[in-house]
């Protein structure tokens, strides 16, 4: 309720479409609302992925007197689809024009200013969040595509490790994939691995029918296997038990690299991973791609889940860093 008007704001559908109504006399009777239009001005920027903004929160008031409101859109530009993540989080600032009209800005690739909100420590910007798995229970990052498995897993089996429990099958813990750039570090105890076994990295679609793995395994010795649907890479990994997994985005390809020592890593070998980033069937089960820890056959420890440690080089490029720069 604003100014003594009661706005309904409507969505569309599942693409997008956000209109505006409003009303003094708040009842079902449809002569005493006001059709105001949509919401979203048309979006002029070609660059930008995200054109179909709707399904918005209520909008909200600052004490600076500005006012914004969250929305979420796939991203899918002219020339390439990222359809698969997801519809993504928003912020768009809302303005109200002389006769109490509200527009939310169009979507842009230019940056814009962010409101004036008190800057708050621990609050993280990225997803997914690094863990050091130095808590008992489980942090709020983390999710269960299978609910199966969320009695699959221990914080206490081994202090200061995430233990998975995939003995009978297989098992992951999640977190939603996002960006287009981005590293993630893993180390697993593999002093297990025996013919079937594998533990490591881990990245899915909606229903898990494309999954990118990298996972220590064996295969007539110690091997870091890398594979997506029909493509797989293999490497011989020698030394000491834990091996350390380092999976790196760049756009659509993922590399896999491994280490003995965590300072000397060997890449497995890249994969192109389009067809997993792209709109998928039904929606992506409605869930979007997700990222994390997977085990098949074992029960696998792991020693903490990285997200971007600083010692492999990214651009500054992509909506998801922290000034929307590209």
């Amino acid at each position: 309720k604003r100014d003594g008007w009661y706005y309904y704001f409507v969505a569309g559908n599942v693409a997008g479409g956000q209109w505006v109504l409003r009303t003094k006399d708040l009842r079902a009777d449809s002569t005493q609302w006001q059709e105001l239009g949509e919401f979203f001005p048309p979006v002029a920027d070609n660059k930008t992925g995200f054109r179909s903004p709707n399904h918005i929160s209520q909008p909200f008031r600052l004490d600076d007197g500005t006012w914004w409101c969250l929305a979420h859109s796939y991203e899918r530009s002219f020339t390439d689809d990222w359809g698969a993540l997801g519809r993504q989080g928003l912020l768009f600032q809302v303005n109200w024009d002389a006769n109490g009209v509200p527009k939310a800005t169009a979507p842009t690739s230019a940056p814009l200013m962010a409101p004036a909100l008190p800057r708050r420590q621990g609050v993280g910007w990225t997803l997914p969040r690094s863990d050091d798995f130095s808590t008992t229970t489980l942090k709020p990052d983390w999710f269960f595509q299978n609910t199966a498995n969320s009695k699959k897993y221990s914080l206490t089996n081994r202090p200061g490790c995430l233990t998975l429990m995939g003995a009978l099958g297989q098992t992951s813990i999640l977190q939603k994939e996002s960006g287009h750039y981005y590293d993630v570090l893993t180390a697993v105890d593999a002093t297990w691995i025996t013919p079937a076994q594998q533990a490591g990295l881990y990245v899915t679609n909606g229903n898990e029918s494309k999954t990118v793995k990298l996972v220590v395994t064996m295969n007539g010795s110690r091997k870091v296997r890398f594979c997506y649907l029909d493509n797989t890479r293999e490497v011989e990994c020698d030394g000491d038990a834990t091996v350390w997994l380092r999976l790196i985005r760049r756009n659509h390809r993922l590399e896999g690299l491994f280490s003995t020592d965590n300072r000397t890593f060997t890449s497995v070998g890249e994969l192109d991973v389009t067809t997993l980033d792209a709109t998928q069937e039904n929606y992506n089960s409605w869930v979007g791609n997700s990222i994390g820890l997977y085990a098949e056959r074992v029960t696998a420890h792991f020693e903490g889940f990285v997200y971007c440690d600083g010692r492999v080089e990214q651009p500054a490029n992509g909506v998801d860093n922290m000034f929307g720069l590209t």
